[in-house]
């Protein structure tokens, strides 16, 4: 049985507002002159190869072949670097939210709360068996099941009613080493198709588009663990503690964002 989380481990309103503000300003992704200016390296590189093996000279090829393994490894170590440094950040700006332990004992109400119509869904990060929602005290809402298909699931209520199943098609399509992007993913309640989400190819950041057929045509856009409707940034996924969060608007919450909050991460 999983261990009850304490309300302690719960995210303070000042953690929870530097997960959801903060963080993706103090990230970057990997940004197409990166990119650009190490594909340009990587094809001087081929090319010389190519030129040494066609001349059939042995200073080309070996320079050629240094080259590309130097261009290679470069490209590991600052890709690599980029992720480290992100994480570093992070990291930072995590340790310097938990120092800020005090609550105001009576908020200013000329403060609007920013979350007062959003919900907080908690699962734990490496078996995300069961879905809380947090409050004063958690609540149980959902529990995650394998489907009887591979690479499926059903999420299910608490007292065994199915919410909705999702079966995932394809895989990753990202560039980046950290990022998980499934290729597509069919979300069902019942025998109908109410969202579809999929995947699009990024060199930057990795982007889902999350369709709801049913009840109501919504689009949905998931980048950098934001959630978008339009151009309004509507909910965010985020770690803390061993735990994923959804915090999400609670208007705009579906069966699709919910398929989408299990698989994420």
């Amino acid at each position: 049985m999983a261990r009850e989380m304490a309300t302690s481990d719960l995210p303070t309103a000042y953690e929870r507002a530097v997960c959801y503000y903060t963080l993706p300003k103090v990230t970057h992704p990997v940004t197409y002159g990166i990119i650009a200016a190490y594909a340009v390296c990587l094809f001087e590189a081929i090319a010389a190869l190519i030129v040494g093996v066609t001349m059939d000279s042995r200073p080309w090829t070996v320079a050629g072949t240094f080259a590309l393994v130097g261009i290679i490894v470069l490209g590991i170590a600052v890709f690599t670097a980029r992720a480290l440094m992100n994480d570093v950040r992070q990291r930072k700006a995590l340790a310097t939210a938990a120092k800020v332990t005090a609550e105001p004992e009576a908020p200013d109400d000329d403060i609007p709360d920013p979350f007062a119509d959003h919900m907080l869904l908690r699962r734990a990060l490496a078996q995300p068996a069961t879905i809380y929602e947090c409050g004063a005290q958690e609540t149980p809402l959902y529990r995650v099941e394998p489907g009887a298909k591979r690479r499926s699931w059903r999420v299910v209520a608490p007292d065994g009613g199915e919410v909705c199943r999702a079966q995932a098609h394809g895989g990753a399509q990202s560039f980046l080493f950290d990022a998980w992007t499934p290729g597509r993913v069919n979300v069902h309640v019942g025998d109908e198709l109410v969202a579809h989400l999929e995947g699009r190819f990024s060199f930057t950041r990795p982007r889902v588009d999350i369709s709801v057929l049913f009840p109501e045509e919504r689009h949905f856009t998931a980048r950098q663990q934001g959630i978008y409707y339009g151009h309004c940034l509507i909910g965010r996924i985020y770690t803390l503690r061993h735990s994923v969060y959804l915090d999400v608007n609670r208007f705009f919450f579906n069966e699709a964002l919910l398929a989408y909050f299990v698989m994420s991460l």
